[in-house]
């Protein structure tokens, strides 16, 4: 069996930042994979570990920015990651 995990990167702020018009300003913002994501990721590959599952594949839709978010998904044990284009 296969477990497809689908993971999105989330904007994470600064402690401190700085409010431009009705927005944060962009050189405090960054990127990180959605922590309920993280979660899914990290239970796919438990239920691999224990034999239940073959493969763990995440896939995630955007631009080229977020293949750092396939990229922490892999770290935490995914075997393939796949990036639709947006």
């Amino acid at each position: 069996m296969k477990i497809l995990v689908t993971v999105k990167e989330v904007s994470t702020v600064e402690n401190e930042f700085e409010i431009e018009g009705t927005t944060i300003a962009e050189q405090y913002l960054g990127t990180d994979l959605n922590e309920w994501d993280d979660y899914a990721v990290e239970e796919a590959v438990q239920l691999q570990e224990g034999g239940i599952a073959d493969e763990v594949v995440t896939v995630t839709i955007g631009p080229e920015d977020c293949e750092q978010t396939i990229r922490q998904a892999l770290a935490k044990g995914a075997d393939r990651a796949i990036r639709v284009w947006d």
